[in-house]
């Protein structure tokens, strides 16, 4: 049984510490906070919510004895905050039945935050057996890499299409005679397809200058216009060069065209970071993730990348 006190101890443990991430991340203007119930909840509710699971959770890992209307609130606190993901996970699966989600993680993020919330505040903290620092880091380090990976993982099985003022799609590789990679063909795929269905009457193509051969935004515009996209709906960002470039350029460009939100076209293990890219720059954004007509070959290398890539730009660091 002390492995499950010390497993529990962990999920609070990193609960408290993602939560104060994202606390002290949009003291300072980063806000993350939208990622944990941003489907259905304001963002400022979204702030607050992190803030109380901080402090509740936090509560939890140091358990103290002297005061029950403490651990009272504190237990009440976390029962709240899983009430209002299982809410999110609702209006989620209702948005579905609706048609306004064209599809949905098997297990949102909110669900998981639920589990975690229940699992916290049903039960009293306790004594644990003095282990090695060592070990209890590896707890905590692989709740964190589980709550983050279920929070990417949220973001990258839904599929929020619609009607938007914009798509924009991040590039990938272009080899060195022009042709695209299997990731970018597959990117400009679902534009075209969401251009062609009437979702936006605007497609931004969003890139660098390829390392083999042309730059990314020419091959993205080509396969564009290939797929029946006229030249006047297309709009090329040669800057693109990483995520926040994109990012970066597709807001610059949305004021100078009154764009009020888009879809953001990238494959799903990517569109949490670029979701929180986009938000960080004021865009309204709807995720949704390129269909893959076959698996990429480096796709579990993709995978870990982008856990560490997301846990670095959450903090300041922005990796391409």
């Amino acid at each position: 049984m002390a492995f499950f006190f010390e497993a529990r101890r962990a999920a609070a443990r990193a609960m408290a510490l993602c939560a104060g991430v994202s606390v002290v991340l949009g003291a300072f203007g980063r806000d993350v906070a939208w990622l944990w119930l941003g489907t259905s909840l304001p963002s400022e509710i979204c702030r607050w919510c992190a803030l109380v699971v901080l402090a509740a959770s936090a509560w939890w890992v140091s358990a103290p004895r002297s005061n029950v209307h403490l651990e009272r609130t504190a237990h009440a606190a976390l029962l709240l905050i899983a009430g209002l993901a299982a809410y999110d996970v609702f209006a989620c699966w209702r948005a579905v039945h609706s048609g306004q989600l064209h599809a949905l993680s098997p297990i949102p993020w909110s669900a998981v935050l639920s589990v975690v919330c229940v699992g916290l505040g049903v039960t009293r903290a306790r004594p644990v057996e003095h282990r090695h620092w060592l070990v209890r880091t590896g707890f905590v380090s692989g709740a964190a890499a589980v709550l983050l990976g279920a929070q990417i993982a949220g973001v990258a099985f839904t599929d929020y299409r619609r009607p938007a003022d914009a798509i924009v799609v991040l590039g990938a590789r272009v080899y060195a005679n022009g042709a695209p990679s299997e990731a970018l063909a597959q990117r400009m795929a679902t534009a075209c397809e969401l251009y062609a269905d009437g979702y936006a009457p605007l497609v931004i193509v969003s890139g660098g200058q390829g390392r083999e051969g042309p730059s990314e935004p020419q091959v993205m515009r080509r396969l564009a216009l290939a797929c029946g996209v006229p030249d006047g709906a297309i709009v090329t960002d040669e800057s693109g060069v990483d995520t926040q470039a994109t990012a970066a350029d597709t807001a610059r460009i949305a004021r100078e065209r009154s764009l009020h939100s888009v879809l953001a076209v990238s494959h799903g293990y990517h569109l949490a970071r670029v979701g929180l890219a986009l938000h960080n720059e004021g865009v309204r954004a709807m995720t949704v993730p390129a269909r893959e007509r076959r698996k990429l070959l480096g796709k579990p290398y993709f995978i870990a990348r982008e856990l560490a890539a997301y846990a670095l730009y959450a903090v300041g660091v922005t990796p391409a």
